[in-house]
């Protein structure tokens, strides 16, 4: 008898682990930078990672009040011809005030100017077909309605020319979906960073705190938008001035707030000017204070393991924000891959 339910039990597990489809994550990149030109080092980092997409942001689109119209500004400049083996998908960063501001008939002509804009740039990328492109906008309940028109008009554009619509999705939007709503698009990209206020001096870390994305890992498996993820490797400085938050300092180090008789350091990862000086061509002034932000393979490989259990995509991306030679140096390429792999079921 004993044998026999063993037979069961073992045929039941056997069957169940059939039934479960073999993932196998693959390495992205998002490229935000305003020049497209990748450095020997990138190169080989996106070759020996086998990166499957590239997602380049081609322009930004904001609201003009002087022209009282959305325009495109910090345009991608090519100064490289490269052989790529990957597929380059367009992204476009469009502000959350462009749609408070804009009307529907606002709409067609600005789908228009936007396809046109990036198929230009897409000149640039020889050899290469538009397969995709994605809509970067933190949209919000009172935009919720013309920016999801916006994608409607798009994706069916879009859709003539079999080009898929994706959109970035934020932990909270996922969280609470019945009321902001699911964005009309082929799928999402979770950005899996920025999960607490950047701007409240008593934060620790702005860019990936697991502690707060703990609280936003709900609806999962109701959330009807299949989900790629995108993972920060980035840092930053945020520069306070009498307790409110004035600048990002991108890339800062905490070698550069080294020197004791400018810089005195209060806490783990915070810094207060104890001399007026510059700092990445910026001027700080004494009394101003320092919070250094970033990421190391622990906290990302934690991060992936937390998040792993919430994604059900069976050809997941993991999208590293964003390929940078000084930044991917902080990691091993060998810890990235690691880390995409914690992704796999295989």
């Amino acid at each position: 008898m004993k044998q026999l339910i063993w037979i069961i039990g073992f045929s039941f597990l056997f069957s169940t682990c059939q039934n479960t489809p073999i993932r196998e994550a693959k390495t992205s990149f998002y490229y935000w930078k305003t020049t497209f030109q990748l450095n020997d080092f990138e190169q080989e980092a996106l070759a020996s990672l086998s990166t499957s997409n590239l997602y380049v942001r081609f322009f930004d689109l904001d609201w003009n009040p002087s022209l009282k119209e959305i325009t495109p500004v910090a345009s991608l400049v090519t100064n490289q011809a490269v052989q790529i083996p990957f597929e380059i998908i367009p992204v476009i960063f469009i502000t959350n005030r462009s749609f408070k501001n804009c009307t529907t008939n606002d709409l067609d002509p600005l789908i228009d100017k936007l396809i046109a804009k990036v198929e230009k740039g897409y000149l640039a990328f020889p050899n290469h077909k538009i397969h995709e492109l994605q809509i970067d906008c933190d949209w919000t309940e009172q935009t919720r309605e013309i920016y999801f028109l916006f994608l409607n008009k798009l994706k069916t554009k879009l859709k003539a020319q079999s080009i898929s619509l994706s959109t970035t999705i934020r932990l909270h939007q996922i969280k609470f979906f019945n009321r902001t709503g699911v964005p009309p698009a082929d799928r999402g990209m979770l950005m899996f960073y920025n999960v607490d206020k950047v701007e409240d001096l008593a934060t620790n870390n702005s860019i990936l705190d697991l502690e707060q994305a703990k609280k936003y890992l709900f609806n999962f498996d109701e959330y009807p938008l299949t989900l790629n993820v995108a993972l920060p490797i980035f840092k930053w400085g945020v520069l306070f001035r009498n307790g409110e938050m004035i600048k990002l300092i991108n890339g800062l180090e905490s070698a550069q707030l080294h020197d004791e008789s400018r810089f005195l350091k209060t806490n783990k990862n915070r810094f207060e000017v104890i001399k007026s000086t510059y700092l990445d061509a910026y001027y700080l002034y004494q009394g101003d204070e320092i919070r250094l932000e970033g990421i190391d393979k622990n906290l990302l490989s934690k991060a992936a393991t937390l998040l792993n259990p919430y994604l059900e995509n069976p050809s997941l991306e993991v999208t590293y924000y964003h390929l940078d030679s000084v930044l991917i140096k902080n990691f091993q390429i060998e810890e990235l891959d690691s880390i995409t792999k914690l992704f796999s079921n295989n």
